[in-house]
């Protein structure tokens, strides 16, 4: 789709970004699937980033074009392809370290070239800047996540200081995370690589790793047993964490569900163990309920729907 499905009011109609800002917010990238008149590009001398390498040039294609037009009209078919299967795009480059940053700092360049669409504007670019440089941790080698996420830092410092964070688009959890980075990028790294195993640490995951590798007679007979000595332990791994914290807080680890934008990436939380172990830590929580009696039936319905 070329807007986002919560915006399907956009199509048919002839908009532009100063009648409706959902213009940047509900669309991405698109210029591809775009026709323009050529004059519409000559006078507004809208051009392609000639950075080397080809890399993100729609990003800032799209910017100029969407700050400068006047008349947008969103047809809902599919006229054009955009195919991503060449295993050597930008998409896919695990060493294509900076050039998001460089194509965003080309699109702000040239919104200071207009000085009335940059004031509306600017803080649209960074959102996609934040936007970009997200999906760029995710896609790049681990060895370079570290020296990106000071970058992250150092950008995002700079445009708090010249007041381009609109609060009321980025959100709140947004504005969280980039605080993170910016007081302490080297625990945000940490946190960051160490993100699948913390997940995988944790109860919830633990306790139903445990009942999936229940896999014989002998283990479903001891699972119960098994999974108490998993609740104890994990109990008791935490009460010296924090015992370690109280002499030592700045080892504190930022929280998982600061890095919810990562999670799916890792593809832990949608993995088997992890729902099992949501249904077995929630009998145990509620077990004066009796909601331990009806874990089994509730399993059991699991299986029947993942087997499905």
């Amino acid at each position: 789709q070329v807007v986002h499905p919560s915006c399907m009011y956009m199509y048919n109609q002839i908009t532009n970004w100063q009648k409706d800002i959902m213009n940047f917010l509900a669309t991405d990238g698109i210029n591809q699937i775009g026709i323009y008149q050529l004059d519409f590009l000559r006078i507004n001398q809208i051009k392609l980033n000639e950075s080397l390498g080809a890399s993100y040039q729609d990003n800032g294609l799209w910017f100029q074009i969407f700050s400068f037009a006047k008349r947008i009209y969103f047809i809902n078919e599919a006229f054009y392809i955009l195919r991503r299967d060449n295993p050597n795009s930008s998409v896919y480059s695990k060493d294509k370290v900076y050039a998001i940053c460089e194509e965003y700092d080309f699109i702000r360049d040239n919104l200071r070239k207009n000085p009335y669409i940059e004031q509306n504007i600017a803080p649209i670019c960074a959102l996609h800047r934040y936007g970009n440089y997200i999906s760029t941790l995710n896609r790049i080698d681990d060895k370079y996540k570290f020296e990106f996420i000071e970058k992250f830092a150092k950008d995002f410092e700079q445009l708090f200081k010249d007041n381009e964070i609109d609060y009321s688009i980025f959100g709140f959890h947004k504005i969280e995370l980039i605080n993170t980075i910016i007081e302490n990028p080297r625990m945000f790294y940490y946190g960051l690589i160490g993100l699948k195993s913390r997940i995988q640490n944790q109860l919830t995951y633990k306790l139903g790793h445990c009942y999936i590798r229940a896999n014989n007679i002998f283990k479903k007979i001891l699972l119960p047993l098994s999974l108490l000595k998993i609740l104890f332990s994990h109990h008791f791994e935490q009460k010296i964490y924090k015992s370690i914290l109280y002499f030592r807080p700045d080892l504190k680890l930022p929280s998982v569900s600061l890095y919810s934008e990562f999670l799916d990436s890792i593809l832990i939380r949608n993995e088997i163990s992890y729902r099992y172990g949501s249904i077995i830590l929630k009998a145990f929580k509620h077990w004066y309920k009796g909601k331990l009696f009806l874990l089994p039936f509730k399993l059991y319905s699991l299986k029947r729907s993942k087997n499905a």
